[in-house]
């Protein structure tokens, strides 16, 4: 994605952040779903709305304006406005729009109403994959119109989620992690046994400790020990549920010193013993 084919309030990873945020800690509810063929006028003035609401021109053209901006409606574009932000629209008359609309509402888990949003996110981009995200607004629709109240509640939410999802992927894309943290991360999965040092770690990412460090947090949201730590219980995991291996055994693979050190640090990470975990798993219903 290019910079000319976003414009918003909030930088491109800003954007994707807050989204992200959403995804983890809210309740995304669909309230309306909907397919127009723009046949007569269309306009909006100044609308402020409690949800938040997206709209994406499958064709035809016109006009949003929010936070300042004004944007052009046009194919493969998505427009998206958060809870509370003002707009305004209108259609060109020589090419009216073809647009794919929702509107949704965030609740906290105490299934309270989200309705004071720190950051008045708004923005306008062109998709990657135009494909994609006609079929996910065309299935979620269909899945809103749905007669089952709970089928379509459930299906209509999780695409809606998938749609948020794929939005983030996009927005992402300027920040994908470097072939060198790839290469990286390559070995941290194929060596999970092996404590590698920052000071070697940072020399297969080809740049400096301070700048490996930063760049490692931003692509795995994660220190590189800590990553390496919980790599390690989560193979610890896999060995437990899938080899008949003895715990002693899945420690002395993975480089512990003792079976007591393992147990202590997979304990943390994992929330229960090995033990405990491998008898959980194989408890009869």
């Amino acid at each position: 994605m290019s910079n000319q084919d976003f414009v918003s309030n909030l930088t491109q990873e800003a954007c994707a952040e807050i989204l992200e945020r959403w995804l983890e800690k809210f309740r995304l509810e669909l309230e309306f779903s909907n397919v127009i063929h723009i046949r007569g006028k269309w306009k909006l003035e100044n609308r402020n709305i409690p949800e938040a609401h997206m709209v994406f021109t499958c064709g035809g053209g016109g006009t949003y304006f929010f936070t300042g901006r004004k944007v052009e409606l046009c194919k493969d574009r998505l427009i998206f406005i958060g809870p509370g932000v003002p707009h305004s629209g209108w259609a060109d008359p020589a090419h009216l729009p073809f647009l794919m609309t929702c509107r949704f509402k965030l609740f906290d888990s105490n299934r309270q109403l989200i309705e004071a949003f720190p950051e008045p996110l708004a923005m306008m981009f062109e998709v990657s994959g135009s494909g994609l995200f006609m079929s996910l607004f065309e299935r979620m629709f269909r899945y809103y119109h749905l007669t089952h109240p709970r089928i379509r509640k459930v299906l209509s939410n999780a695409v809606l989620r998938q749609i948020i999802g794929e939005i983030v992927l996009d927005l992402s894309t300027a920040r994908m992690p470097d072939p060198k943290l790839d290469e990286l991360h390559n070995k941290l999965m194929s060596h999970p046994e092996k404590r590698f040092s920052i000071d070697e770690m940072s020399e297969i990412a080809g740049c400096s400790r301070k700048t490996f460090l930063s760049r490692f947090r931003e692509a795995y949201g994660e220190t590189p020990v800590g990553y390496q730590i919980k790599l390690r219980c989560r193979t610890a995991a896999e060995h437990l549920l899938e080899s008949s291996m003895s715990i002693k055994e899945i420690a002395a693979g993975l480089s512990y010193p003792d079976q007591y050190a393992f147990s202590k640090q997979f304990k943390k990470v994992i929330g229960s013993s090995p033990s405990a975990y491998r008898a959980k798993a194989y408890r009869k219903p």
